[in-house]
C-alpha cells in the first residue's frame, strides 16, 4: 500500500438521484458500491487518512462507511436527506474529521422514518475542521451523534432543530469556530463525558420541559469564548455538569425563563426549577464573565445552584432572579416555601475575588453550610414578600423571609465588599444560623465593608403588646432586620453598617440583632433602625473600635442579658426610650471600665439601672423628661443622625 501513499482522494458526487465516484483505491481493498443515491463504502486497505471528497445533493441517499482506518470527510458543498436513515453513517470506531471546505454550505437532513439516531451518525469521534458551514436537521432524534466525542476545532455548524439532541457524545470539545443549535431535547449532550469549551462562540436554544442546553454526566469547563444559552421548557436547565463545573474565562450569557414542575412522590411533594447553572457537584470560578437571567415569570428559579461548594476568586457574575416566592403543600398539612435565589450552594460558598451583582426576587445569595469571604465585591438585592407556612397569627410557627445572605452555617468576612438592600416585607439584609465574624484584629479597617439596609415592614406580627410583636413573643413574627445572628457576632476590625429605614409601627426589626453574645474589638460598627439599634440574647461586650447606635423608636444599644461590659473605645448610643437598654428591670448592668462613652437617652432616661463605672470619668447632661443615668429625654435631640461615615 505505500505505492498509494499520495492517492488517498475519493470523491462522491451526488447528482439527484444517483451518484458518481471517483475511487483510485478500489484495487487497495476501498470497495464502494451505489443504489440509486445511496453509497456504502467497505475499506479493508489498511491506508491512514483516506479523504472522502464530497458535493453535489440528494433528496433520497446517503453514505455509509466501514472503515479500517482513520478517515476524513471533505464537505465541498453537498447536500443529503435520507428519509429512511442517517445522511451519514461511520459504522466503525476509526476517528473522522469532518473538514468544511472553505466557503461551503453543506446539509445533512435524516427522516422521521429513519431507524437510527442522528443525520450524522458516528461510532467514532468526530472532529471538525475548516471554514465552511454544516447545517443539519435531525428529524428522527439528535442532529449529530457520535458514540465517542465531539470536537470542533473551527467552521460554523448550524444543528437548525433536533426532534430530540443537537448534539450527543460521550464528550465534548470546542475550540474555536461557530456552533448555532436550536432542539427539542438537549442542545449539547456529553453524556457520561466531560464538556471543555476553550474559545469559537456557542448558541443554544431549548424550549422542552427539562431540557439541558449544554450538559454532561462529568465536569464542564469554559477557558474561554462567547456562550449564549436559551433555555425556556420548565425545570430546565441552561447548563449543567453532574460533577464539578471550572468557569475560568469567556463570556456567556444565560437566560432560564421556565418555571418549576411539580413531582409527587412516596415522601409528598417536590418541586424541580428551571436553573440557570446547575452543578452536580463544586463551581469553582476564576474568571470570565458570566450574565445569568431567570426573569419574573421563572418562579422559585435558580440563577446559579451547586449541590457541593462554591468558590470564586475572580471573574464577573450578574446574576438576576427575580421570580415569585410562594408556599406550597408536601403532604397532609405540612408547607414548605420555595424562593428565586441567585446563587444557592448546598454547602459553602467562599468569595476571595472578583465581581458579582445578585438582584432576587427571593434570596440573593443562599448556602447551606458557611458562608466566607476574604476579598472581591458582592452586591445583593431582594424585594421579595414574606409569608407565613406553618399557622397564623399568634399561632404561627414558621414563615418565609428573604435575605441578601442567608447562611445556615457560619458567616466570616475577612476582607472585601458586600453591600445588601432588601425592600420586600420581612426582608433581611443578612441571615445566620451560626456565627458572625467580621474583620481580624488589628487588620486595616479599610479592608473590610459590609453594608446592609432594609425598608419593608413586618410579616405577621401584632401591633399591640409593646416591642416583639404583641402579647405572645413565641411565634414567627417576620421582623424586617439588618443582620438576625442566631449565634455570636464578633467584630474585629473594617466597617459594619446597618440601616433599616422603617419610620414606624411596633414592632419592627433591629439593625443589628445576635440571640447569643455581642462582642466588638475594633473596627467601625454603625447601625440606625426604628427598633433596637443593636441588640443581643445574652451579652454585650465593647474592648474596642468605634460604636454609632441610633434607634428612632427604642433602645439605641439593648441586652436582653443581665451584663454589658464596655472596656474600651468609641460608643456613642441614642434612643427615643434609653441610650443603652441594660435589661435593669431584670437585674441587668451596665458596667463601663473604659472608653469613650456619649448617651442620649429618650423618654426613659440613659439607661433602665445606673451603670457601674469603674475608673471611669463622665460627664452627666441633664435633660427635661428624661431621668435615669445622664437625664434624657429632649437632652439629646441634637446628636447628629449619621454615623462615623
Amino acid at each position: 500500500n505505500d505505492t498509494l501513499m499520495g492517492a488517498r482522494d475519493i470523491y462522491i458526487t451526488y447528482n439527484g438521484g444517483s451518484v458518481t465516484v471517483v475511487n483510485p483505491l478500489a484495487s487497495a481493498g476501498v470497495s464502494i458500491t451505489t443504489s440509486g443515491a445511496d453509497v456504502t463504502v467497505v475499506s479493508t486497505a489498511g491506508i491512514q487518512d483516506v479523504i472522502y471528497h464530497l458535493s453535489g445533493s440528494t433528496s433520497n441517499g446517503s453514505l455509509t462507511i466501514t472503515p479500517d482506518r482513520r478517515l476524513t470527510l471533505s464537505l465541498e458543498g453537498v447536500a443529503i436527506t435520507n428519509d429512511d436513515g442517517p445522511a451519514i453513517d461511520v459504522l466503525v470506531d476509526k476517528a473522522v474529521t469532518v473538514i468544511l471546505d472553505g466557503g461551503s454550505q453543506n446539509y445533512l437532513n435524516d427522516g422521521a422514518g429513519s431507524a437510527k439516531k442522528a443525520a450524522l451518525q458516528s461510532k467514532s469521534q468526530l472532529t471538525f475542521d475548516g471554514t465552511g458551514t454544516l447545517t443539519v436537521n435531525g428529524n428522527k432524534r439528535n442532529g449529530i451523534h457520535s458514540d465517542d466525542y465531539v470536537q470542533v476545532n473551527s467552521g460554523t455548524i448550524v444543528v437548525a432543530s433536533a426532534v430530540a439532541d443537537g448534539i450527543h457524545c460521550d464528550w465534548f470539545v470546542m475550540n474555536n469556530g461557530t456552533l448555532n443549535i436550536t432542539a427539542s431535547g438537549d442542545g449539547i449532550d456529553g453524556d457520561e463525558g466531560f464538556v471543555e469549551i476553550n474559545g469559537g462562540s456557542i448558541t443554544v436554544n431549548v424550549a422542552a420541559d427539562d431540557a439541558k442546553g449544554i450538559k454532561c454526566d462529568s465536569t464542564v469547563t469554559l477557558n474561554g469564548g462567547n456562550i449564549s444559552i436559551t433555555a425556556s421548557g420548565n425545570q430546565s436547565k441552561a447548563l449543567k455538569s453532574g460533577g464539578n463545573m471550572y468557569l475560568r474565562g469567556g463570556e456567556a450569557v444565560i437566560n432560564a425563563t421556565g418555571t418549576y414542575v411539580s413531582e409527587t412522590t412516596t415522601s409528598g411533594v417536590n418541586l424541580s426549577y428551571c436553573t440557570g447553572i446547575k452543578v452536580g457537584g463544586d463551581l469553582l470560578v476564576s474568571g470570565g464573565t458570566v450574565t445569568v437571567t431567570c426573569p419574573s415569570g421563572n418562579a422559585g428559579g435558580k440563577a446559579v445552584s451547586s449541590d457541593g461548594n462554591i468558590v470564586i476568586t475572580d471573574g464577573v457574575l450578574h446574576l438576576t432572579a427575580t421570580g415569585a416566592c410562594n408556599k406550597y403543600l408536601v403532604s397532609g398539612s405540612t408547607y414548605d416555601s420555595y424562593s428565586s435565589t441567585c446563587l444557592k450552594s448546598d454547602s459553602n460558598i467562599t468569595i476571595s475575588g472578583g465581581t458579582i451583582t445578585a438582584t432576587a426576587g427571593g434570596r440573593a445569595i443562599s448556602c447551606d453550610g458557611n458562608y466566607t469571604q476574604s476579598g472581591g465585591s458582592v452586591t445583593a438585592s431582594t424585594n421579595a414578600v414574606g409569608f407565613t407556612t406553618m399557622g397564623s397569627g399568634t399561632s404561627c410557627t414558621d414563615g418565609f423571609a428573604a435575605a441578601c445572605l442567608k447562611a445556615d452555617g457560619n458567616i466570616l468576612f475577612q476582607a472585601g465588599r458586600f453591600h445588601g438592600t432588601s425592600t420586600g416585607k420581612g426582608g433581611r439584609g443578612i441571615k445566620c444560623d451560626g456565627t458572625l465574624t467580621v474583620g481580624t484584629v488589628g487588620a486595616p479597617d479599610s479592608v473590610v465593608s459590609i453594608y446592609v439596609t432594609t425598608s419593608g415592614a413586618s410579616v405577621n406580627a401584632s401591633s399591640g403588646g409593646g416591642w416583639g410583636g404583641g402579647g405572645s413573643s413565641n411565634y414567627w413574627k417576620g421582623l424586617p432586620k439588618g443582620l438576625k445572628i442566631e449565634g455570636n457576632i464578633t467584630v474585629n476590625s473594617g466597617h459594619l453598617q446597618s440601616y433599616c429605614s422603617q419610620t414606624s409601627g411596633k414592632p419592627t426589626g433591629e439593625a443589628i440583632e445576635s440571640k447569643a453574645n455581642l462582642y466588638i474589638n475594633g473596627g467601625y460598627v454603625e447601625a440606625n433602625a426604628y427598633d433596637d439599634a443593636i441588640n443581643a440574647n445574652n451579652y454585650i461586650q465593647i474592648t474596642g473600635g468605634y460604636v454609632w447606635a441610633y434607634a428612632r423608636g427604642n433602645d439605641g444599644i439593648d441586652c436582653n442579658g443581665t451584663r454589658i461590659d464596655i472596656s474600651g473605645g468609641t460608643v456613642i448610643a441614642r434612643g427615643s426610650e434609653v441610650a443603652i437598654d441594660d435589661n435593669g428591670d431584670h437585674s441587668g448592668r451596665l458596667y463601663i471600665t473604659g472608653g469613650t462613652i456619649i448617651l442620649v437617652g429618650g423618654n426613659m432616661g440613659t439607661t433602665e439601672a445606673t451603670p457601674s463605672l469603674t475608673g471611669q470619668k463622665g460627664v452627666t447632661l441633664s435633660g427635661g423628661g428624661g431621668g435615669g443615668w445622664g437625664g434624657g429625654g429632649s437632652g439629646g435631640s441634637t446628636l447628629a443622625t449619621n454615623g462615623f461615615c
